[in-house]
């Protein structure tokens, strides 16, 4: 432009002057910098951790979990590769509860580092003592009762437990007896069994918590700042359903895995109960993700402004979505029911 201009002011008349505006010759116009070569910061590397520890634990899932029916069941059941069948899937399912999960805590994590040092402190706080409250209580067997440590368990330690020697151990109760506490305490395929079941557990108790204080800590100030909460509260809305429902997806696997060894008639049984144990669960989830999103969002749409405060919830699709949302784990039990993950 400093060129232009000198060529302007320069001109002897208003004609030589106009045409000093025309596009500079190739040998003056600028050319473009020659392209160097990309450097990448060490830093960058570390997006490369997460598919490397997705095909570790994998392949730890696989050699653990993964394995072949046992050779009796084999040899004794015509279909004993259904067990390994219905196995691999509940393996399959507990992964994506596992990375569904991770993905969600890592959210919980940064959303933790937008808030000051002390309200910080306090979220992380309460999530952690709320998570080993309810590890706690699950582990001792507080809401077990006298109810299966998984269900079906008498009828997975039956499929699982070799042929006896001899036929008297079946007219014996107390034969019996003893047998079933073998396969519990012993059998490594009930074991694996019932070690996925924990893991399960394990995982929602850790990141259930986390969503609902994260859902809690859109109560958060400003109120100039509502509008963005009311975004907040329905990001950890979605995230909660996708997390219970990938848990309810892993539960289903797990539990209709005994069942390609049951008869026809048995396995019709096991899995209307296995349906009806997914149904109940699905609507306690279904009515914790309303009792937090209900009382949060009353409380906020009260306080909205801007074009947020004349939409809200109004919109039937933007309601039709809340509502899905919080029965999304008892759809997923209700698609469960028609087909067997």
């Amino acid at each position: 432009m400093t060129k232009i201009g000198d060529r302007w002011r320069e001109a002897p008349s208003f004609a030589a002057r106009l045409r000093t505006l025309q596009p500079l010759t190739p040998d003056v116009a600028t050319k473009p910098a020659a392209v160097g070569p990309l450097t990448l910061a060490p830093s960058a590397l570390v997006y490369a951790v997460g598919p490397i520890l997705v095909l570790i634990v994998s392949s730890w899932l696989f050699s653990t979990y993964g394995q072949t029916a046992p050779h009796y069941m084999l040899e004794t059941h015509p279909d004993g590769r259904l067990e390994s069948a219905g196995r691999l899937r509940a393996i399959a399912m507990w992964l994506v509860l596992a990375i569904v999960g991770v993905g969600c805590l890592g959210l919980w994590a940064k959303e933790l580092m937008r808030f000051d040092r002390r309200s910080a402190r306090m979220l992380a706080g309460a999530w952690i003592i709320t998570a080993a409250t309810l590890t706690l209580s699950v582990s001792s067997g507080n809401f077990q009762g006298r109810a299966e440590r998984v269900l079906g368990e008498h009828t997975i330690c039956n499929m699982l437990q070799p042929p006896p020697k001899t036929k008297a151990v079946f007219r014996d109760q107390q034969g019996q007896l003893e047998a079933y506490r073998r396969c519990t305490s012993e059998d490594p395929y009930f074991a694996r069994l019932a070690e996925l079941n924990s893991r399960q557990l394990a995982l929602l108790l850790l990141f259930l918590p986390a969503m609902l204080f994260g859902a809690v800590s859109c109560a958060a100030g400003p109120p100039d700042r509502r509008d963005e909460q009311v975004l907040r509260l329905k990001t950890f809305t979605y995230l909660s359903a996708a997390l219970v429902a990938a848990g309810l997806l892993f539960l289903s696997a797990l539990l209709h895995w005994p069942a390609g060894a049951l008869s026809e008639g048995s396995a019709r049984i096991y899995n209307a109960h296995v349906s009806s144990y997914l149904l109940y669960w699905a609507v306690t989830y279904s009515a914790m993700i309303a009792a937090y999103y209900i009382p949060l969002s009353a409380k906020l749409s009260g306080g909205l402004v801007g074009p947020a405060a004349a939409a809200g919830d109004l919109h039937p699709l933007d309601a039709l979505k809340t509502i899905a949302t919080i029965f999304a784990p008892v759809i997923t039990a209700l698609l469960g029911d028609i087909v067997h993950f």
